[in-house]
């Protein structure tokens, strides 16, 4: 694995300690504790983009390790990548090179966070799917689910792309998030359709933005989800 690659400047996050306290809790409930999933892979998606899945990513990834447990995210959506900007690394490789011969474990960074890491989606491919398909990118989660404790994957939104479809049978778990301000009810629940359809196993969601004077933001086919309050 590469200890370090080139960093961009950057000033340091600001995150409230609410914020940090709904990421526990959330990581508590959902899979932290390991006994509700059939393997240590866990997708975070969203029915569409701007919902802040990246973001959640993100913070579970360091909530998670902070725990002691050894943490993976890989950036899986390999058309609009952004988890190398949250990490202020270079994306020049990741996930997108393994089909052409890279070595993987040459493309893992450690990031500044303990026992976090971070495999980047890697320069633009002509064909995603191919990637997610290929017995390379296969190879590379099973070993992953040995080496680490638990695997992050962050995709692309399900309504947008196919991409959380071809992902979402080979997961223990799927993380929603929905964006209180913005989201439908009908548009999350195709996604969440479209999901289980495949046989996904949705074990939580996270909401951004919770509506002002609501409690809860209900999905007849999720129940209530964890509120993030963290954006205006």
């Amino acid at each position: 694995m590469a200890a370090r690659r080139r960093r961009k400047s950057h000033t340091s996050r600001n995150v409230s300690s609410s914020v940090t306290e709904s990421y526990q809790t959330i990581g508590a409930n959902m899979f932290l504790g390991g006994d509700n999933l059939d393997s240590n892979v866990i997708l975070v998606t969203s029915a569409t983009s701007g919902e802040g899945k990246t973001s959640t990513v993100y913070h579970l990834g360091i909530v998670a390790a902070q725990t002691g447990r050894n943490v993976l995210v890989v950036d899986a959506n390999l058309r609009r990548p952004q988890l190398h900007q949250m990490f202020y690394i270079e994306n020049d490789i990741g996930l997108s090179g393994i089909v052409g011969g890279e070595k993987w474990s040459e493309c893992i960074i450690k990031s500044e966070t303990p026992r976090l890491y971070l495999m980047p989606s890697g320069p633009a491919h002509e064909n995603p799917n191919m990637i997610l398909y290929s017995r390379e990118f296969t190879n590379f989660l099973e070993h992953c689910c040995r080496q680490f404790d638990l695997v992050i994957i962050d995709s692309p939104p399900v309504l947008e792309v196919s991409d959380a479809i071809i992902l979402a049978p080979s997961v223990g778990g799927i993380v929603f998030v929905i964006d209180g301000k913005r989201t439908s009810r009908a548009s999350a629940r195709r996604a969440i359709s479209a999901l289980r359809h495949v046989n996904g196993r949705i074990i939580g969601g996270v909401l951004n933005r919770k509506p002002k004077g609501q409690y809860d933001y209900h999905i007849e086919t999720l129940g209530e989800l964890q509120p993030i309050e963290r954006r205006s």
